[in-house]
């Protein structure tokens, strides 16, 4: 008799265990789709799945027959939890074994940062130590960041004057990295290149190098209205990378590139009627940063930090796993890379507007204006496999609008002819290669 019983009591035993985690599911999910957070349609296919596991599990029930067959399914079903389990513990050790923590506690899977994000203030104050003790004067305080010397020069450092000497033609370029030939050699970034190849072609020419690197467009413009504007150049060179420096338009603390080590802050402008108005200038000194990362609520201009979801930062309950956290990122990676990307999208009209201000502003002082663009490695993959670049529509309204000079066609023939590693550094930026192709671009068009 207590046997009979006991088989009895298996059938809701076995309900209760198999139907615990699909009702965890449907209420959280329930709970999110109550909130309409930007997540919650994603819950859709997982609720559906957690209900239609509850009606298999439960219809049994209804019959004498069906408890009989899940009394006889528990050694299978107990079976195959252990099997999962085993081989979600061996999952859970090995992506832990291959996640590299930082000092914040955050996790990177190679180059995938897993949520929770937290605030990188230990990997920051790590650099600004370094800065500090370094006792170099990298940080501005009205562009951010430069480097030691103003203008780029080889070896031997060289001094311009305010104005070039007569018939002499000077331009000067503005940019990221890719503007100041990141990972090359003086001599082999397209600014050099292109000056010796037009000297040698009869033309006295002067290019002064203000690009910088990791800066973005706004950065740039105003480094051409601080110091650039002050050379008295006949033509101006704005380098653009669209991919990163629409991106970097918004972001003024850089909590969320923790990867890329610099420490600074960043000015940043917001569209105030039909003008620009810029924030965070002069920028945060390095003694101050630590004590607002630690903060962030209280700083008054984290509203204009474009690209901070404070959801990110949220801690949910399957972020203990590491393994689950990486499934669901990469689960939810087209969502977010949507989501990233529409951001990116809804600072199109601000980068425009800061590149008609620099066009202004350099035509005010009689010289020439031209946007270049630089293309990187990911964006020539995909015009080699018929895809459009991730800014090809930003791209369209800048050379609707302005001079405007594409490298990207001769980079992708050169890669075609020999490899696109061959026109790459390590570091991602322009080998000799590449600085060579985007010289001999620019050349052309400036002979014009």
């Amino acid at each position: 008799m207590q046997e009979s019983q006991t088989r009895a009591r298996w059938p809701l035993v076995l309900w209760a265990s198999q139907g615990l985690v699909p009702l965890a599911v449907l209420i959280y999910g329930g709970a999110r789709l109550l909130r309409n957070t930007p997540q919650s349609k994603l819950l859709w296919p997982a609720m559906i799945a957690c209900t239609l596991w509850l009606l298999v599990v439960a219809l049994p029930l209804r019959s004498p027959r069906g408890r009989r067959r899940l009394v006889d399914m528990r050694l299978k079903l107990l079976s195959l939890a252990l099997a999962l389990g085993l081989c979600s513990l061996v999952g859970e050790v090995m992506v832990r074994a291959l996640c590299r923590r930082d000092a914040d506690g955050n996790y990177f899977y190679r180059r995938v940062r897993l949520l929770p994000y937290r605030t990188p203030v230990e990997d920051r104050r790590k650099h600004i130590e370094t800065y500090l003790r370094s006792g170099s004067r990298n940080w501005d305080p009205q562009l951010g960041w430069r480097h030691e010397q103003p203008i780029r020069t080889g070896k031997q450092p060289k001094v311009y004057a305010k104005h070039p000497a007569p018939g002499v033609l000077r331009v000067c370029i503005l940019g990221d990295s890719f503007t100041y030939g990141a990972e090359v050699a003086y001599e082999d970034s397209w600014g050099y290149v292109l000056q010796e190849s037009l000297r040698r072609r009869g033309t006295q020419v002067e290019v002064l190098n203000f690009g910088v690197g990791a800066y973005g467009m706004d950065q740039a413009y105003l480094r051409w209205e601080a110091e650039a504007s002050q050379y008295s150049p006949a033509l101006v060179i704005f380098g653009i990378l669209p991919v990163a420096m629409v991106r970097r338009n918004g972001d003024m603390l850089r909590i969320n590139r923790p990867m890329e080590g610099i420490p600074f802050t960043k000015p940043r402008f917001v569209e105030d009627g039909d003008g620009l108005r810029v924030v965070n200038q002069p920028t945060l000194p390095p003694e101050r940063i630590l004590g607002v990362m630690e903060n962030l609520s209280d700083w008054p201009l984290m509203r204009y930090e474009f690209f901070h979801d404070a959801e990110d930062y949220e801690r949910r309950f399957y972020h203990a796993s590491k393994l689950i956290t990486l499934a669901v990122q990469a689960f939810q990676g087209k969502h977010r890379h949507e989501a990233t990307l529409e951001r990116e999208l809804a600072l199109h009209g601000l980068s425009l507007r800061i590149t008609r201000a620099f066009r202004d502003s350099v035509e005010a002082t009689g010289a020439d204006f031209v946007v270049v663009h630089f293309p990187d490695k990911r964006s020539l993959l995909a015009v080699r496999r018929g895809k459009p670049m991730v800014h090809a529509a930003f791209l369209e309204r800048v050379a609707a609008e302005f001079r405007y000079i594409d490298t990207t066609a001769a980079l992708s023939r050169a890669g075609e002819a020999t490899s696109l590693d061959a026109l790459f550094a390590p570091g991602g930026h322009y080998g000799p290669a590449g600085n060579r192709v985007a010289a001999s671009v620019i050349e052309k068009e400036v002979l014009r």
